[in-house]
């Protein structure tokens, strides 16, 4: 596990406790709202930065388009052949680009993503899935929607995941590590102790659950993540 992977588990492990009692055993105090002004132009002029800005918003606008026309629901687009590709089975693109879409300020797209979410959003499919995948990008972009937007929906599905996920790391009792690979739609079926590839899904795996307890009040994820940081 790489050693800055390791250090964010452990402060954020640490935190945990500080941040839930100061915001009253539960969500960290935000506003909603955009990225403020002097985030966006922090270098160059602010016309320079507006003409980059709106760079980097038309290219992701025109590779949505192509997601959303071609790929709606799916994990991937395949740009040569305008297919789709499933490899978690539980809309990865769509997931992993939430806050990304409420970054650059595109708010219909958000909407209708939000939407899928709420109402076709499944992890039923997921078998036989790297349990490092699904925590970075579908846990994680849960709760990073969750961060910006503050929607509560966003959470309510990340705690559904993460009920999912929570066997993964008791399934070793003599190690406590979890499986390197995971089956969301058959709960509490899991295989290989955490090694190779799996040990960047412990890292990830640490982070992002730090977070979770942070939101949801899981102690178990807490445990997970400073467990994995003495792992390291």
């Amino acid at each position: 596990v790489a050693a800055s992977t390791v250090a964010a588990s452990t402060v954020v492990a640490m935190a945990i406790g500080t941040d839930i009692k100061k915001n009253g055993g539960g969500m960290a105090s935000r506003p909603k709202g955009d990225v403020a002004d002097d985030v966006l132009l922090a270098n160059g002029s602010d016309a320079q930065s507006r003409q980059r800005l709106e760079r980097v918003r038309d290219a992701f606008r025109r590779a949505w388009r192509g997601y959303r026309q071609h790929a709606w629901g799916d994990d991937d687009l395949m740009p040569l052949t305008n297919g789709s590709y499933n490899w978690l089975n539980a809309s990865v693109t769509l997931v992993d680009s939430l806050d990304t879409l409420w970054l650059l300020g595109m708010r219909a797209e958000f909407d209708e993503a939000r939407e899928f979410v709420r109402a076709n959003l499944t992890f039923d499919r997921a078998t036989y899935v790297p349990l490092f995948e699904v925590v970075i990008r579908i846990l994680g972009g849960l709760l990073g929607a969750y961060e910006l937007s503050r929607d509560q929906l966003f959470l309510s599905r990340a705690r559904e995941l993460a009920d999912r996920l929570m066997y993964a790391f008791h399934q070793h009792s003599e190690t406590g590590l979890p499986c390197t690979f995971v089956s969301l739609a058959d709960v509490g079926r899991g295989e290989g102790d955490i090694d190779g590839e799996g040990d960047t899904a412990g890292g990830g795996g640490g982070h992002r659950g730090g977070g979770q307890q942070r939101y949801c009040g899981y102690q178990e994820f807490a445990a997970g993540s400073v467990m994995l940081a003495e792992f390291g």
